[in-house]
Formats: C-alpha cells, sequence, structure tokens
C-alpha cells in the first residue's frame, strides 16, 4: 500500500481530515504523518517573514527539485520533509516548526510518505468573507501546493461552492495538481482516496460535483 501524509489546512473541519484518513487506510494506505499548516503561510503580516525565510529551505532540498521562491519554495520544503526518510528530511521539519508563528504543527510522524493529501475546509458563504482577502489567500496556498505538487503527488480535498473556495480558485488558476471537491460529504474522501492513486507531480486532475470538476471520480464520467 501507499505511504501517505495527511496535511490539514487552517479551518478544516477535524471530522474530515479523520474521514479522508479512514479512506485511505481503508483502501490499503498507510498514514506516514499528520501536520497542520498554519495561517502563518498567507497571513499578511508574514510576508516578508516568508520570502526571507523560504532562502534558507533551498539548501536542504535535492537537486532535482525545480527553482522557485516565497511560497512555492516552502511547499517544496514541506513535501521533501514529508516526503524524505528523517536522516534528510529533519533539518527542513525544523524550520517548518521553529520561530514564534511556526508554519506547521507536527501531530504524528512516522517516516517518508510517497503520496500527499491536502485536506481544506468547508465552504464559506461568499457573504461573509472579503473577496481580496480570500483572494490573497487563496493565492498564497496555491504557490505552496504548487510547490508541494512538484516534489509529490498531491490531492486536495476542499470546497468548490464558490468562487471563493479554495478549490475553485485552484481550477480557474489551473494550478498543477489533482483536486477533490465537496469536502464534508462521504464520496469526498472516497474520491481523494482514488484520486491519491492515480496522481502524479505536477499534473493536473479534478473529480467531484461541482460544474468545474472534469469527472466524479477517477474512472467515472460525470
Amino acid at each position: 500500500g501507499q505511504r501517505v501524509a495527511v496535511v490539514s489546512l487552517p479551518g478544516a473541519n477535524s471530522d474530515d481530515v479523520d474521514a479522508t484518513v479512514s479512506a485511505l487506510t481503508n483502501a490499503g494506505a498507510t498514514i506516514s504523518a499528520r501536520v497542520s499548516l498554519t495561517d502563518a503561510w498567507v497571513s499578511k503580516s508574514r510576508e516578508t517573514f516568508r520570502s526571507t525565510y523560504a532562502a534558507q529551505f533551498a539548501s536542504y532540498l535535492p537537486g532535482t527539485v525545480k527553482a522557485a521562491s516565497g511560497n512555492e519554495l516552502l511547499g517544496q520544503g514541506l513535501a521533501v520533509a514529508l516526503t524524505s526518510p528523517e536522516s534528510q528530511g529533519s533539518n527542513l521539519q525544523d524550520l517548518l516548526t521553529a520561530s514564534d508563528t511556526p508554519l506547521i504543527k507536527v501531530e504524528s510522524k512516522d517516516g517518508a510518505a510517497g503520496r500527499i493529501v491536502v485536506v481544506g475546509p468547508r465552504a464559506a458563504d461568499p457573504k461573509s468573507v472579503n473577496a481580496s482577502d480570500v483572494s490573497a489567500q487563496n493565492t498564497n496556498w496555491l504557490a505552496a501546493l504548487r510547490g508541494v505538487s512538484s516534489v509529490a503527488p498531491t490531492v486536495l480535498e476542499g470546497a468548490a461552492s464558490s468562487d471563493t473556495d479554495l478549490v475553485s480558485a485552484a481550477r480557474s488558476a489551473g494550478t498543477t495538481l489533482t483536486t477533490v471537491d465537496s469536502v464534508g460529504s462521504a464520496p469526498a474522501a472516497v474520491t481523494s482516496a482514488l484520486a491519491l492513486a492515480n496522481a502524479k507531480v505536477a499534473t493536473k486532475a479534478s473529480y467531484g460535483f461541482a460544474a468545474n470538476a472534469d469527472a466524479l471520480m477517477p474512472g467515472v464520467a460525470k
């Protein structure tokens, strides 16, 4: 079975993360890590910190990783930390967990993953969010996820009910990762497990019930 790291974004529902973990283990996967990302990836006040901090990551990345900067480089660092044996990934993990406002919190980690699932929050009411703030945050998240997906096959499971939801933003931006919409529904977790088995590095695919999905799930047309 696959070894999978499960990453939750700020605002992700813990039940949705647990459902995804269950679907993965039912499909024969081993969960090698559970980590949650913090708002430090997207907060305006941490912008300068991120761009200068990212430079420290470059020397720890393998030569096969394409050059990047800012959040994309941080995302690469996260993926390399999650997919490397302890001896190689620990420096990156230390950088990600250091400082007063760490980029990640590690709930559990045991060895290296081959693939990564990222669980995002459920749909937000478009009326209750500041569209320009959310758009800026989505741009930051997508840069990070592009970095993650350039290192390991990655599935983003999230919402696509409105344009401001992260999966919608990923699809409209053409971000090179696999997306699954309708997080919080029973099919989403199962679809994520199936999609992960089919996911390839830096490749676009989209599954789920939203109008902007290509198919319901791998091998099942809408």
